[in-house]
């Protein structure tokens, strides 16, 4: 997988640069949503780039799972990780990435990847999103939260909503490939031979480094979708007890240990309320 059809060439060669030399960042003129993008690239670019190609219904699924769960639970399987997103999510228009980066005790930081615009400078057509979570606060809340990157133009209300299910599908896809384990995709031939030769040639070294792994979550079979709406199971103007339904799968923290006194993430799969009021509704099950 080629990277260039995502991102700008020149965005991945500065980061590759930046990888061999990280003294490259302090010698560009670059504003701060710039040289974070280019961090952020440059992490996800170590080691060889790893991404993640979801389905567009498994997208639809996830960008509605929520993430109760605390910040310092939080984990995904590399330092900086690239998700190939279904033009669907964006009105039809062409596949888009968005990349996760991640250390512990460090933000959740998100970059959603415009189109290409021609004559636009290549570091800057982003969408940026840093999750601040304090201790006790949830991701979840923490999304409605986020924060801008300064020198951004900040979107509106539908965009900005956008942009937060972006972040959740690709948070909820990190918490799957930690929880469940990976497997990495071979290079096709043509990028192994490139990588091979990138270790004493210069040109080479630039060109391997545009090569994506694709990255498959092991036996991701989840349930997830019911011809019911998932609801909480009470309605909240009369308090009366609501008709048989589904709850979506979600995050949450589970006390464990001596008095509960612990807590460990768990994902809740989608499960029934009121279970023994009529029989089960249609369900499908949605493999990655």
């Amino acid at each position: 997988m080629n990277l260039t059809e995502y991102m700008p060439a020149d965005l991945i060669d500065l980061a590759t640069a930046l990888n061999r030399d990280p003294m490259t960042l302090g010698r560009l003129a670059l504003a701060k949503h710039e040289r974070t993008t280019l961090f952020c690239t440059a992490l996800m670019l170590e080691g060889g780039a790893k991404v993640m190609r979801p389905s567009a219904r498994l997208c639809d699924v996830l960008k509605n799972v929520q993430l109760r769960i605390d910040a310092n639970k939080y984990a995904q399987p590399y330092d900086g990780l690239g998700v190939i997103l279904p033009g669907t999510l964006f009105d039809g228009s062409k596949d888009r990435i968005a990349t996760s980066t991640w250390m512990p005790g460090c933000p959740i930081h998100i970059i959603l990847f415009d189109e290409p615009r021609a004559g636009h400078h290549g570091v800057t057509n982003t969408t940026q999103l840093q999750i601040n979570s304090p201790p006790g606060e949830t991701i979840e809340k923490s999304l409605s939260e986020s924060v801008f990157i300064e020198g951004e133009e900040r979107p509106g209300a539908v965009e900005f909503q956008k942009v937060v299910s972006v972040a959740r599908i690709v948070i909820n896809l990190c918490l799957f490939a930690v929880e469940r384990g990976v497997r990495i995709l071979p290079l096709d031939a043509r990028a192994e031979k490139r990588r091979r030769k990138s270790h004493h040639d210069g040109r080479m070294a630039r060109l391997a480094a545009r090569d994506a792994q694709e990255v498959v979550i092991q036996d991701l079979d989840l349930i997830l979708r019911a011809t019911s709406p998932a609801t909480d199971g009470i309605d909240g103007l009369a308090g009366h007890r609501q008709r048989r339904h589904r709850r979506r799968g979600h995050w949450k923290m589970q006390p464990y240990g001596p008095g509960r006194s612990q807590r460990k993430r768990i994902f809740v799969h989608s499960y029934m309320v009121h279970a023994d009021d009529g029989p089960d509704g249609e369900v499908q099950s949605i493999l990655s």
